[in-house]
């Protein structure tokens, strides 16, 4: 991946959220897959009023692909990162990270907010083909009607261009294989 490639990502995301949500004053998202925190930091950031989860068990997986198959040591240093880029003044009170399994997130987020809907959810998490479906399947109920359920690595992974496309058909796409549909 070039660095314009992820400036792109996350451009896209910030525009993508700005102009859906704009300054909405409940905004309240899930985000998949934090790494290191640059892409959570730039939703926090397009929307200043948003109450964001954020899920990643930072975890080695033999044989899996992507980021899951990197080294414990990597996972450790990213999970590093983004305890330092977000556990600041300026985001305290407006995240909660959950170094967790998104199905382990999933039955946390439920049973602490029983019934609540939410703005978004952007999935970029285990790219697995299982993992993937399950992320589909857990997730796209808890999105409100006019919200919006998205990610990456579309077009990209076949995995995942796979599953979004057996749930939802036809979606939106854009910068740096990312993808979304409004609910």
């Amino acid at each position: 991946m070039t660095e314009i490639q992820a400036t792109d990502h996350y451009t896209q995301v910030n525009k993508l959220y700005t102009e859906h949500f704009g300054s909405r004053e409940q905004v309240c998202g899930i985000e998949i897959g934090t790494k290191c925190g640059d892409l959570t930091r730039t939703i926090l950031w397009a929307l200043p009023k948003c109450q964001l989860y954020t899920i990643d068990p930072w975890e080695h997986r033999d044989g899996a692909h992507f980021e899951a198959g990197e080294s414990q040591e990597y996972h450790n240093t990213n999970k590093e990162w983004a305890e330092r880029r977000l556990m600041t003044p300026e985001f305290q009170g407006r995240i909660a990270v959950l170094a967790m399994t998104s199905e382990a997130a999933h039955k946390w987020i439920t049973e602490n907010n029983p019934g609540k809907k939410y703005s978004f959810v952007w999935i970029d998490g285990d790219h697995s083909e299982d993992a993937i479906k399950k992320d589909l399947e857990l997730y796209d109920p808890l999105v409100d009607d006019g919200g919006l359920i998205g990610g990456h690595d579309y077009g990209l992974c076949p995995t995942v261009t796979d599953a979004v496309n057996k749930k939802y058909g036809q979606v939106n796409t854009g910068a740096d294989f990312t993808w979304w549909v409004f609910k």
